[in-house]
């Protein structure tokens, strides 16, 4: 009988010009198709696993300057870029105007949730995209949310909408929304990037400061010991899992910059 090897080893190819990608990443997303999009400063680029083809203001951006990518239940593709809101429809993008906030640099970031509405971080406040008749979409901001500016909007399995509101962390349910600061544990920090993890902790990142609150407690605690601080405007959390030995999974943070990436 052929024996498995628990011990797992990793392969990295660098792709570059060669490939047609030419600039420095900021944003990564593969679809449910399994296609790689990589977002630019220089436009979006998509791979097929031989070649990445770009696109830019001529397929319908509305700037070249990708900002965050985000993907609904349907299979939409949703692009923020530093001119705003894009979808993907027939492989061209079309710009979506919200009529609320549409400032060059106006937006940050988006999630959805199961029922396909969207939330829109903004310099303005949280941004609720709804489909109306015909297809079209309808933007207000959403109740109960501070008009402030907001950023890092992530959406929890019970569907209330976490992001930063300001220097502190805020939870929207139902138009009831909670503030969460200093007297819960948690500094004062532009919380830019928030994710719960598989065993329900919630963690925040700002630029300097990562925390946890760990499922069922009521406060933050640090968790940035020995993190290098960022010297960019961007920073974000992913999960993935590394499996030691077969009932055994181990979850890792991945905390990345544009600067470098830590585990």
């Amino acid at each position: 009988m052929a024996q498995v090897s628990l011990a797992q080893r990793y392969s990295f190819k660098h792709y570059g010009p060669e490939e047609g990608l030419k600039t420095a990443v900021n944003r990564l997303l593969q679809d449910r198709d399994g296609f790689l999009w990589v977002g630019t400063s220089n436009g979006l680029f998509r791979y097929d696993g031989e070649r990445f083809q770009r696109f830019g203001t001529v397929d319908g951006l509305p700037t070249n300057s990708v900002r965050y990518l985000h993907q609904t239940a349907d299979g939409a593709l949703w692009v923020v870029t530093g001119g705003g809101l894009a979808r993907l429809r027939n492989n061209r993008f079309e710009h979506l105007a919200t009529g609320l906030v549409d400032e060059p640099e106006a937006l940050f970031d988006i999630a959805s949730d199961r029922a396909g509405r969207l939330y829109i971080s903004s310099i303005k406040g949280l941004l609720l995209a709804e489909s109306g008749r015909g297809g079209g979409l309808t933007f207000r901001f959403a109740d109960g949310a501070p008009k402030i500016p907001v950023q890092g909007v992530h959406v929890d399995p019970e569907g209330a909408v976490w992001f930063g509101c300001g220097r502190n962390l805020c939870r929207l349910a139902e138009g009831s929304n909670q503030v969460f600061g200093p007297r819960q544990g948690l500094p004062e920090e532009h919380w830019n990037a928030i994710l719960f993890d598989h065993a329900g902790n919630l963690w925040v990142r700002g630029l300097q400061r990562l925390y946890v609150r760990l499922a069922g407690a009521p406060e933050f605690i640090a968790r940035d010991s020995g993190l290098p601080q960022s010297s960019n405007s961007a920073v974000d959390l992913a999960i993935d899992f590394a499996f030691n030995e077969p009932a055994t999974t181990k979850k890792r943070i991945r905390l990345a910059t544009p600067d470098f990436m830590s585990r």
